[in-house]
């Protein structure tokens, strides 16, 4: 009776193991805990050993315990991430990316097993949903790992939060109506009513809830307290109400993830918020359910289905499918503008299909229902997309290391230390408040006025589209989450497209600190690794004359002169051509009076 203690005992020592190797290797943890479950199931060794005479059928017996509570956990946990305040202030291309790629992927999928296999359109349905979107707990236990822009990381965080949810609402949908004995008319009446009763149910206990945690500064045992509630709602709603049963768990988590604006929605002043504490033991309930179930499919599979060609072709068609969906969606992006500055390739392959496709196929087939696939047919898609996104997120990195995951500490001359990196979408609004600085001095630089939010945007995207072509570099310097500088090398057109032209600003409190020096000397080697240009070549105003001084000790020569052609306050000042010479010759440059630099 006692042995399944040490099973479990055994099985939760694997899951930190697994994690501890994860952390370190990226090898996905769902391989490793599929093996040992593997291990355990259909090799058997413990039938080898009296003294361990453990029944896994008493383990796998647990099963539809474990799923519920999981997918409890799942819907609430996404619920809680959900801030709708800023939803609704700005639909941006985070939430279409996510909802256009789960509708389309559930559709093709589901045309695809109903009309090229032959299922039924339930179990087609079924599968096609519980493989839809990608998992919220893979993504946030792989994105940490991954050099990439926050804005790419947003992207994917909503994507799997709202998979999470929406999921889980469709396949517990499917399961409550799974049949067409009803028509049209008389289902959706159903299914309306069934939403009705969750949604009412989850408002109110929601409030409840929140309500009590904040009246009595619950925090220590909060979120215990509040999920030992959520598994008695989810019973009462899925079994003894005929409701849906996820929908009153998300809006409870929606309630309490949002309690902020629900405080000021009723004339309330406060927050709550469940505290570190509440973190933690989430974490490790998660990692707990987790490691079962991936253990537990590990014992389930069957060798011989594994290697079914049928199985194999099925999954890997699935896997196809899935990628094609979200290239056709990033594609169609690209084409309306929607520019993601190289992330098209992370949000491509980022497909992990791990724990909450487990969870939910592993309910269907034990729930009395219509499926008609097998446990292997799951398995294999899961091991197929988690091998897919770390094989693709370490090709990411490995392919833009050196341009658009570019980052290096430098040491100022002064003590000082930044971080030059390549510029990404959230900079934008920053480097619009440097150059306004500069402006703002009357730096001699090309812009002579603000920049504001449009041409903010504008010029954002201009550069991103340069950047995704290979046509340009662009970093910026940070220090303590200030943008000091930006250096640019750009790719230049048509007849000239074989020249490389730079440019460099500098903040003032900056200056004087070989921090310019460093720059253009990392520039001119990276644009010469990038582009292989026939020229380098930059401009100045004649009057700048500390830029001048250091673009001819890095070995830049003047060529050409545009005499008079930048107005400075109220006169015109040359403009110098100046092309790199390795070799070092330098020519004399007419000196005006110096005003002041940016460089």
């Amino acid at each position: 009776m006692f042995e399944i203690l040490f099973l479990i005992g055994l099985i939760a020592l694997i899951g930190f193991g697994a994690r501890w190797v994860f952390v370190r290797t990226r090898i996905p943890e769902i391989l490793i805990l599929l093996a040992i479950g593997f291990a355990l199931g259909p090799m058997g060794p413990f039938s080898s050993f009296s003294a361990f005479d453990i029944s896994l059928q008493s383990f796998r017996s647990l099963a539809p315990l474990v799923g519920a509570v999981a997918i409890v956990s799942f819907v609430f946990e996404a619920s809680l991430q959900l801030k709708i305040g800023q939803i609704l202030k700005s639909l941006s291309f985070s939430t279409v990316f996510a909802i256009t790629n789960l509708v389309l992927c559930i559709s093709v999928l589901t045309a695809l097993l109903h009309s090229a296999f032959g299922w039924n359109m339930t179990a087609s349905l079924l599968l096609a949903t519980i493989f839809g979107g990608p998992s919220s707990f893979a993504i946030y236990s792989m994105l940490p790992l991954v050099r990439t822009s926050n804005h790419a990381r947003g992207i994917l965080y909503l994507e799997g939060t709202l998979s999470a949810i929406l999921i889980s609402l469709m396949t517990f949908t499917i399961l409550r109506y799974p049949g067409s004995e009803a028509g049209t008319v008389p289902l959706m009446q159903l299914v309306i009513s069934s939403f009705s009763t969750s949604f009412i149910l989850g408002l109110a206990a929601g409030l409840a809830i929140l309500w009590l945690l904040f009246r009595f500064r619950v925090r220590k045992f909060g979120y215990l307290l509040t999920f030992s509630v959520l598994l008695m709602l989810f019973f009462v709603d899925f079994e003894l109400l005929g409701g849906i049963g996820v929908i009153s768990i998300a809006l409870i988590g929606l309630v309490i993830g949002n309690s902020g604006d629900v405080f000021r929605l009723l004339g309330i002043t406060g927050h709550f918020d469940m505290g570190e504490a509440a973190k933690g033991f989430r974490d490790e309930i998660s990692l707990f359910i987790i490691t079962f179930f991936f253990v537990y499919l590990g014992m389930m599979v069957r060798p011989e289905l594994l290697t079914d060609t049928g199985n194999m072709l099925l999954a890997a068609l699935l896997i196809v499918t899935i990628l094609l969906c979200r290239c056709l969606i990033l594609l169609f992006a690209n084409m309306l503008k929607v520019s993601q500055h190289n992330d098209d390739l992370l949000l491509a392959v980022m497909i992990p299909r791990d724990i909450l496709s487990a969870t939910l196929a592993t309910f269907v087939l034990l729930y009395p229902g219509p499926a008609s696939f097998n446990i292997e047919v799951v398995v294999i898609p899961i091991v197929l997309s988690s091998l897919v996104s770390v094989l693709g997120a370490g090709y990411y990195e490995r392919l833009f290391q050196h341009s658009f995951l570019f980052k290096r500490e430098l040491d100022l001359s002064d003590g000082r230390k930044i971080v030059l990196r390549t510029i990404t979408r959230d900079d934008f609004p920053k480097l619009r408040q440097f150059l306004n600085e500069l402006v703002s001095e009357s730096a001699l630089i090309s812009f002579d006025r603000y920049v504001n939010p449009i041409e903010e945007n504008e010029m954002g995207r201009e550069s991103l589209d340069k950047i995704n072509r290979g046509d340009m570099i662009m970093w910026v310097g940070d220090f303590k989450g200030r943008i000091i500088a930006r250096a640019v090398a750009q790719r230049m057109e048509r007849r000239e497209r074989d020249n490389v032209c730079l440019s460099l600003y500098v903040a003032k409190d900056f200056r004087g600190a070989h921090l310019g020096t460093s720059l253009l000397r990392m520039l001119i080697e990276e644009s010469e690794r990038v582009f292989k240009p026939h020229s380098i070549y930059l401009s100045v105003y004649s009057n700048n004359e500390a830029a001048v001084r250091l673009y001819e000790k890095e070995n830049f020569r003047k060529v050409g002169v545009l005499p008079e052609w930048g107005k400075y306050e109220d006169t015109y000042l040359d403009e110098i051509y100046m092309v790199y010479d390795p070799k070092g010759s330098k020519v004399r440059v007419p000196k005006n009076k110096a005003k002041k630099s940016a460089s």
